[in-house]
């Protein structure tokens, strides 16, 4: 896999510049978060890393490549979950499915502790609950890119910790490139290799969790007083105090 690469990127809707000239490089087995205020560009950048949109410049990794999950991610249907996972290879199955595709549907279920919900309809779970399938669905297509918008936004802490474990873990087992948009700066100073920081269209930072959550940054760019700090681990916090 060559991982996810964009060049130039640009994307404009009307004579409204959305992003505008983005590199950027996402390597095989590299979480990289996406950040940055309500109206940044994240879900339009990760939409035109799927091809989704029509965009300047080039992308290459990402399109027929990836799996791009949006933050709503469809309405509930009468379809097990089981049967949900499948699609997500229905271009490969044939009349009949083969033991080996279930076995491996089910151990990408089992992996967000969804095992016991494969007989279930999706009509009959909660969003949170379908929002883990369609996740679950996402990584099954085996895709070189994973582009997930906010995919804990409908989630309880536990699950929401839960998932980012589990696509952390993917990414580095699997090899994929994943790019995912969080809103919660110490889920994502936790969790990526990388962070990448958008505001207006444009990457304003690009680099290791410590060197892009600065406290003048956020408030830069946030309009927010933060405390950036140490846990007992090494890890880094984040803590909001005030809107500046």
């Amino acid at each position: 896999m060559s991982g996810l690469h964009a060049r130039d990127l640009a994307v404009s809707i009307g004579t409204a510049r959305i992003i505008d000239a983005v590199d950027l490089d996402v390597a095989p087995g590299e979480f990289v978060a996406l950040i940055g205020p309500n109206g940044a560009g994240k879900s339009t950048l990760l939409k035109a890393l799927a091809g989704l949109l029509k965009t300047q410049g080039t992308v290459t990794g990402g399109g027929h490549g990836s799996a791009y999950m949006p933050q709503e991610s469809g309405a509930a249907t009468s379809l097990t979950v089981m049967e949900a996972m499948l699609l997500g290879r229905v271009g490969s199955l044939g009349l009949r499915v083969q033991r080996k595709v279930l076995n491996a549907a089910a151990s990408v279920l089992a992996g967000f502790g969804l095992a016991d919900l494969a007989g279930r309809r999706l009509d009959t779970l909660s969003g949170g609950q379908r929002q883990m399938v369609f996740l679950a669905q996402a990584v099954f297509r085996e895709p070189e890119s994973l582009l997930l918008d906010e995919p804990t936004s409908a989630l309880d802490l536990r699950h929401q910790l839960l998932v980012l474990e589990t696509i952390r873990s993917v990414c580095r087992e699997r090899r994929m490139a994943v790019i995912v948009a969080l809103h919660d700066l110490g889920q994502a100073a936790r969790f990526a290799d990388r962070i990448v920081c958008l505001a207006g269209g444009r990457v304003l930072a690009d680099g290791p969790p410590d060197s892009v959550l600065t406290a003048a940054r956020i408030r830069d760019i946030y309009r927010v007083e933060a405390e950036v700090g140490r846990t007992n681990r090494g890890g880094l916090t984040v803590t909001p105090m005030s809107a500046a």
